[in-house]
């Protein structure tokens, strides 16, 4: 009879024992650990980064001695960055405390509200925030207002631009001559600040507002406007003079 077959002992590849994990970097470094979300080439930078630290850290620690020439080079530019990574550290640091008192600036061209500074900052401080985090919100704040009162200037350009055309318009072809009575009876009466309030409020462009002083100065032009003079008689009383008794 013939002797029967003995089956192999692994006939499936994949049942095989696995073999020695090789590392794909030579010389004596340790295996890569490959996570899902690194490929191998960030393995390999973390392992030399590894290596540079260690190596870095023996040239801090050692006696000058002991220390080659290049290492001995290489240990300034380390101290320093040493140096500066501590300051960094202590300045984030720094950064994290809730100060006692806020000190804010205001962007270029604007000014701080106190008003609203004050009302905010206990809710700064009740948020537990920096002295940075508060400054990004002041900043956000003032640049919004701004928005606003740029848009709201335009605004009011616009409607001052409109009365403008409006009253040129109304006061038709000789506006320009009509418009030399109003300026006639302006300079006799009016100071700066007059003119500036008109100016200002925008009422200087209204119909309504020219058409009296185009009246005003035409009867000023004409010699018909009369200034009223008050004699006032040092035993009338204020009822006297206001009921014209004498």
């Amino acid at each position: 009879m013939p002797d029967p077959i003995t089956p192999d002992a692994n006939p499936n590849p994949s049942d095989a024992a696995p073999a020695e994990d090789k590392s794909l970097l030579d010389g004596g470094t340790p295996p890569l650990s490959v996570s899902e979300d690194k490929s191998i080439l960030d393995a390999a930078d973390a392992v030399v980064k590894e290596q540079t630290d260690a190596d870095n850290k023996r040239i801090l620690e050692a006696k000058e001695e002991d220390l080659s020439p290049e290492d001995l080079a290489k240990k300034p530019e380390l101290l320093k960055a040493q140096a500066d990574a501590k300051a960094k550290e202590e300045a984030d640091a720094k950064a994290k405390v809730v100060p006692e008192k806020y000190e804010f600036k205001a962007p270029e061209g604007m000014t701080l509200d106190i008003a609203a500074v004050e009302k905010v900052t206990p809710l700064f401080k009740e948020l537990k925030l920096t002295q940075e985090q508060a400054q990004k919100l002041v900043d956000v704040y003032a640049t919004q207002v701004k928005s606003i009162h740029d848009a709201q200037a335009a605004d009011f350009a616009k409607f001052v631009e409109s009365e403008k055309q409006a009253t040129i318009k109304a006061l038709g072809a000789n506006y320009k001559e009509e418009l030399s009575y109003a300026a006639k009876f302006l300079d006799k009466f009016a100071n700066p600040k007059v003119r500036e309030l008109f100016n200002g409020s925008g009422l200087g462009n209204n119909i309504e507002v020219i058409k009296m002083f185009i009246q005003a100065g035409k009867l000023v032009s004409e010699g018909k406007l009369i200034e009223g003079k008050v004699d006032v008689a040092a035993d009338r009383s204020a009822a006297d003079i206001l009921y014209d008794k004498k």
